[in-house]
């Protein structure tokens, strides 16, 4: 079987969702032909760089404009007139994909990012190519920009997920629920104390773990000058992703309690492991992710659209805490003097992961 499994680096969140699909993929299927794709190396190169800053610089710098443009192009009405203008600039930009996956004939072509899902089921629409076309929704509701007529079958991480497809005539038979991919190293156990010792950190600390995205995006400071003022021996890990300025800027702080800054690292299911708190973005990898290794999660930053569908969800759910609402002090010392109200929360959190989502989507793949 030859499979092609294709992402988009504009934001980290749907690379690692392909790369996880792959290394599992080759770890339980060593003998498949299997190849990582990113649908912009296909793509001139100046459309593909302006593809990727557009959205760094939406998120970073105007998300109001990034909020509205995402409600817009979710208005059911426009979908015919946006579909005919995203089939135009489809068709002028990615010709090399298309040529490459005619070229390739694959069996199966999986695309974490709704770009080359749109090319793929194009191509799949009109007999171009014969290849079963999978599209892995990354987030934990559906924008319109998702939906492409050829797609074989849609994977969503989530039941309302499902709903929101049905409710653009996407047909149940194309939806399975089976969650977001994640490496495999966040579904095992870990020994809390094990993995401080082999990190450096005290067994008798309140570790919260402070993760803003692997854009680096957002203040932290505020965040934490609070946990330092904690009335705990507290050890505050801040991930400050690729932004180097952030990692300089913080280590040249003093702090009143324990403070380690690190860049980007590829070690998070052991910081996950050993850290008492989260507080992340909501994107949808480091949601499932969370979720996975059962960690309180404390959201804050989140991204108009994508991010802020991921959070309401989570809420609605009772499996997060907005700190945007609440005090992070206020709420990391409520869970400590009430251990009740901590387990409440993981055991909802329990209810709604799906840890081996990665193992699932690879039966189905190669059915």
């Amino acid at each position: 079987m030859k499979i092609a499994v294709i992402h988009a680096s504009a934001g980290h969140g749907h690379q690692k969702a392909a790369e996880s699909i792959v290394d599992s993929l080759l770890f339980d299927h060593p003998s498949v032909d299997v190849q990582l794709l990113d649908a912009l190396s296909y793509c001139p190169r100046f459309f593909a760089n302006s593809y990727r800053k557009t959205y760094e610089i939406a998120v970073r710098y105007f998300p109001g404009i990034w909020a509205f443009f995402y409600w817009a192009l979710n208005i059911r009405i426009l979908q015919p007139i946006i579909q005919f203008l995203r089939r135009a600039f489809n068709f002028v930009f990615t010709s090399g994909l298309r040529k490459h996956l005619r070229k390739e004939s694959f069996d199966v072509i999986v695309s974490t990012h709704f770009l080359p899902a749109q090319v793929a089921g194009r191509l799949r629409n009109q007999g171009k190519i014969k290849a079963k076309t999978f599209t892995v929704i990354t987030d934990f509701r559906v924008h319109k920009f998702w939906v492409n007529p050829g797609t074989f079958r849609y994977i969503v991480a989530t039941e309302s997920s499902a709903v929101d497809l049905a409710r653009v005539s996407v047909s149940n038979e194309i939806i399975l629920n089976l969650g977001i991919p994640i490496e495999l190293k966040f579904s095992k156990t870990y020994d809390p104390l094990a993995v401080r010792k082999e990190l450096g950190f005290e067994a008798d600390e309140l570790i919260v773990l402070v993760t803003t995205g692997s854009f680096g995006l957002g203040a932290i400071e505020s965040y934490i000058e609070e946990i330092c003022r904690l009335p705990f021996k507290t050890h505050a890990v801040i991930v400050c992703g690729h932004n180097a300025s952030l990692m300089h800027d913080l280590r040249a702080k003093q702090f009143t309690q324990r403070t380690s800054v690190l860049g980007y690292i590829t070690y998070m299911e052991k910081l996950m492991a050993a850290s008492d708190y989260a507080i992340i973005k909501p994107g949808g990898l480091t949601v499932s992710e969370g979720l996975a290794m059962r960690i309180p999660l404390l959201i804050t930053m989140a991204i108009p659209g994508q991010e802020e569908g991921n959070k309401r969800y989570l809420l609605s759910n009772d499996a997060a805490i907005d700190i945007c609402e609440k005090r992070l002090s206020d709420v990391i010392n409520d869970f400590q003097k009430n251990p009740k109200l901590k387990n409440k929360l993981m055991q909802r959190m329990a209810e709604i992961a799906k840890p081996d989502a990665v193992k699932d989507i690879i039966k189905v793949i190669m059915r």
